[in-house]
């Protein structure tokens, strides 16, 4: 039980973490023009 909350942990922090890249990179590219 315990290592399928810590895995459930990890994938949300894996997911925030590409979204939060994702919109960095939206910010650049929409910058960039």
């Amino acid at each position: 039980m315990n290592s399928l909350h810590d895995t459930f942990k990890n994938g949300v922090s894996i997911m925030s973490l590409v979204w939060g890249v994702g919109k960095i990179q939206e910010f650049v590219m929409r910058n960039q023009y």
